[in-house]
């Protein structure tokens, strides 16, 4: 086949398919299957919960657009969301889990999907820089007032007072539950 040809037949490709996927696509064409890009590896996450143990976890894992923020508070890991906030005592094996820069986000998407976010903002950067959670689905860092949008993989909904000329959505880890879903393991 000719250079022409397969350039012919490139083009007609890129027109013709191409379009479909539009700006948001329904397509993504790749070399490679790797997507650990979408996920963040500045601060280390290594954790797992039995859902049942926890009142907060029940209450969002599996109801869409329910969060829960994590964090290790002195010896205990308290856990807060809509329903209630509770500190739970350390066991031999919590007490090696770490949680990110300032904890986490833990909880499940309006279309149903788990995601694990930190819980600090990522233009303060700091692990005294906690973002507060909504009852919509979003946070938002009580400093720079930078809003994010947690059903839609922590994008920024609105930029705050402008501190930061170009803000990062939130870090977000990988969850992910056992098959019977009463365990879930957050770890980059």
């Amino acid at each position: 086949m000719s250079t022409i040809s397969k350039t012919l037949r490139f083009l007609l490709f890129a027109l013709l398919i191409l379009p479909l996927g539009g700006v948001r696509g329904g397509f993504l064409f790749s070399c490679s299957d790797d997507i650990s890009s979408i996920y963040s590896h500045k601060y280390r996450v290594m954790c797992g919960f039995q859902v049942v143990s926890y009142a907060e976890l029940q209450h969002v894992v599996g109801n869409n657009g329910q969060y829960s923020s994590v964090r290790l508070v002195g010896d205990k890991i308290e856990m807060k969301s809509q329903i209630s906030t509770t500190k739970y005592n350390l066991d031999a094996l919590s007490k090696d889990f770490q949680f990110g820069c300032a904890g986490l986000i833990i909880g499940t998407t309006q279309m149903g999907d788990l995601r694990a976010y930190d819980l600090a903002c990522p233009n303060c950067d700091r692990s005294d820089r906690r973002l507060t959670l909504r009852d919509d689905g979003t946070a938002i860092c009580p400093k720079c007032e930078i809003e994010y949008d947690l059903n839609y993989d922590g994008v920024i909904t609105n930029r705050g007072n402008g501190t930061y000329s170009h803000p990062r959505g939130l870090y977000r880890y990988p969850i992910t539950p056992t098959p019977d879903g009463l365990r879930i393991n957050i770890i980059n």
